[in-house]
């Protein structure tokens, strides 16, 4: 490789000083003149020349290409860095776009939002069997590769500064190389070099990875269903087994074990969503953008009207709002009236609060989901890629909502940090409307977490009360 370079280098030596002493194109004539001894005049040719290299040299930079690379890269160097949140959002972004097209080619019918969808492990109506898993597969092959793509970039890098340095190095003749020529022939060796290298480990690791790439996810799934549903049908009588089964699940996967040792000193809490403050939110909060209040939504009429709760909640949260000027409000829900498919839950109480007079910037509209544990997932996508600021949040429901609100929003900002302890949001208070009923069991929070988690078909069994709870195994 390194003969190859040196024979182009020398091969555009050559060239350029061909240029010099000919003139200042390849395709420009030498110009006859009168012969002298038998040779033409190199001074007459110099001197017929002048007048048109001049012109073709007003419009090259003196500056050397090295330095116009270094000078154009400082432009977006030197503008305000990305947010913390923002390279996960693009990433994001970007594995949902590619695997989309990259299915659709081959046939697969998922809409790009049916494939975020299929990401979060939420199910698809109406569509073939075998689209859910094509697009899932293709996300776990892409995000193996890219993990074995860190293993060769910090060399290939250091390679491509240290040719640049080269070229910097040179004689002004040498600056004048075709530097993006180089840098593309680099780039294409250490290329195939990367794929090569992949595909050699995948083949010779093939059934192998390691625990640190991924653990059994259907041992997690399973052990996480077990924990919530002991949980969820015994409450602290389960207290010792569940002790035992998080330490099952440290040994297995250290990062999910410590999440959902997290998660459930949360649940046990007996002071999980108190105290419990009706009609305002109470004194001492951030009354700055860093607050958000999140109205969760209730079943609308069936022509898509709010019912009665809906309002008292909003009117709740019309309270809060006004007594806090500066903090954003999240109003979470989907479509569930029977007889209206353009109404939602989000978007009518959006209406209601800018009819009152609250400013339509400060509203933020999560219209996606249909329980709250959909509520959680769709919220948080919103505020951690589009309001970096928000970092606390206020639950705004009726009473016998609040815990459960509380334990789903802060258990999502738990299983989505990116280490342990990094959450990047946090329910901080409550305002509560004071129904005269209602009640959610520990079950149906336990249906939700398994939803946070990803098992959806599981959790739907728990919510629509078919879930055989004789599968697991007995406590005693």
């Amino acid at each position: 490789f390194q003969n190859k370079m040196r024979q182009r280098q020398m091969h555009l030596m050559r060239k350029m000083q061909a240029r010099m002493s000919y003139g200042c194109g390849r395709d420009r004539q030498f110009p006859k003149t009168k012969k002298r001894d038998g040779m033409y005049s190199v001074h007459g040719m110099r001197k017929k020349l002048s007048k048109g290299c001049a012109i073709r040299r007003r419009f090259k930079s003196k500056e050397s290409i090295p330095a116009q690379i270094d000078r154009k890269k400082a432009e977006p160097d030197g503008r305000r860095p990305l947010t913390e949140d923002e390279p996960e959002r693009l990433n994001t972004e970007f594995t949902v776009e590619y695997t989309y097209n990259s299915n659709a080619i081959e046939g697969n019918t998922l809409t790009l939002r049916e494939t975020d969808l299929a990401f979060r492990g939420l199910p698809i109506d109406n569509k073939p069997l075998k689209d859910h898993p094509e697009a899932v597969g293709h996300k776990e092959a892409f995000d193996y590769l890219s993990a074995m793509e860190g293993l060769l970039a910090g060399y290939i890098n250091t390679r491509l500064d240290s040719y640049l340095r080269i070229l910097k190095g040179e004689r002004r003749a040498m600056e004048k190389w075709n530097v993006s020529y180089m840098k593309n022939k680099i780039v294409k060796f250490y290329t195939a070099l990367m794929l090569v290298a992949a595909v050699a480990v995948s083949f010779s690791g093939c059934g192998n990875k390691s625990a640190e790439i991924s653990a059994d996810p259907k041992a997690a799934e399973k052990t996480v269903e077990e924990i919530a549903v002991d949980y969820g049908t015994y409450g602290e009588e389960a207290k010792e087994r569940i002790d035992t089964l998080l330490e099952e699940l440290s040994s297995t996967d250290k990062n999910a074990g410590t999440r959902w040792a997290k998660i459930m000193e949360l649940w046990t809490d007996p002071a999980l969503g108190t105290p419990l403050n009706y009609d305002v939110l109470p004194d001492g909060l951030p009354d700055t953008d860093e607050l958000c209040i999140v109205v969760l939504g209730f079943q609308l009429n069936p022509d898509g009207t709010m019912k009665d709760e809906l309002l008292a909640r909003l009117n709740v949260a019309l309270n809060s709002a006004k007594k806090y000027k500066k903090a954003y409000i999240v109003c979470t829900g989907g479509g569930t009236a029977a007889e209206n498919a353009d109404a939602t839950e989000a978007g009518e109480m959006a209406k209601w609060l800018a009819e009152k007079g609250v400013d339509a910037k400060r509203i933020i509209v999560e219209d996606n989901s249909i329980n709250t544990a959909q509520n959680a997932i769709f919220t948080y996508d919103i505020l951690t890629s589009r309001y970096p600021s928000v970092k606390k949040l206020a639950i705004v429901s009726s009473d016998y909502h609040i815990a459960t609100g509380t334990l789903l929003f802060q258990a999502e900002a738990i299983l989505r940090a990116n280490a342990p302890g990094n959450e990047k949001l946090e329910v901080i208070s409550n305002a509560a409307w004071k129904a005269p009923s209602g009640s959610l069991s520990p079950m149906f929070q336990a249906g939700a977490l398994i939803e946070l988690f990803g098992d959806v078909e599981t959790a739907f069994e728990i919510y629509y009360d078919t879930y055989d709870i004789h599968g697991l195994p007995p406590l005693h």
